[in-house]
């Protein structure tokens, strides 16, 4: 995970809704134009089109959760928001002690 004060740059998602970090984090971000501002992640387009509003680069401000859920009911792996699984030998990550997601650094919340 990259410090709170750490720029990072951005070279675009594939599709606008791929966020970086998870969509209740505030983030501040330089456009294209050089404007600055910040917003929660999952308010902002994150794809590259060649517009003055695409997103250049940008800076967590405060991070938001990651939700991990149960693959299935037969299954020891969990899933996150962050894209990412981990398995467990029973029980869960909150059994486990995992209170924040080791891959993007925010809290975690079951479902």
């Amino acid at each position: 995970m990259k410090s709170k004060d750490e720029w990072i740059n951005w070279s675009g998602a594939v599709r606008f809704d791929d966020a970086p970090v998870p969509d209740d984090t505030t983030v501040e971000y330089i456009r294209r134009s050089g404007g600055m501002s910040e917003a929660l992640a999952g308010d902002l387009s994150w794809s590259h089109r060649g517009y003055k509003s695409d997103i250049m680069c940008y800076r967590v401000l405060q991070l938001g959760s990651c939700v991990w859920a149960q693959a299935d009911d037969e299954s020891d792996a969990y899933e996150s928001t962050c894209g990412e699984s981990m398995w467990f030998m029973g029980d869960g990550p909150k059994e486990n002690n995992f209170k924040y997601c080791p891959f993007c650094g925010a809290e975690i919340k079951e479902n």
